[in-house]
Formats: structure tokens, C-alpha cells, sequence
């Protein structure tokens, strides 16, 4: 079985994928909060989807 390269914090036995759908009139605060979301320990990713307003994280 191979290792897949994961960010610190991050294990495939407790790898969870949460969806939310966001609503926000300032596009430029929504994707600095993203970014910020983005660099927290133990996430493998944060990714927005403009056009369905959803986020998800893993």
C-alpha cells in the first residue's frame, strides 16, 4: 500500500470531509478567510466553489 503525502496533523484513518455552503457579499473577506482556514493544523485542504457557494474541507 502506498503513502500518500499529507500535511502535518493529517492521518487517512481520521480523514473527515465537511461541506458548507456560504453566504457573503464581500468576495475579498470570504477569500481571505479561506485562506486563512486553509493553513490550519490538522486540514488537508480548504476549496471554495464559486458558482455553487460551497466549501469544503478535509
Amino acid at each position: 500500500m502506498s503513502q500518500k503525502e499529507r500535511r502535518l496533523g493529517v492521518s487517512e484513518s481520521n480523514l473527515v470531509t465537511r461541506t458548507l455552503k456560504l453566504q457573503s457579499g464581500d468576495a475579498d473577506a470570504l477569500r481571505l478567510a479561506i485562506a486563512d482556514i486553509d493553513v490550519l493544523f490538522g486540514l488537508q485542504r480548504a476549496n471554495y466553489d464559486t458558482g455553487k457557494g460551497k466549501l469544503k474541507m478535509a
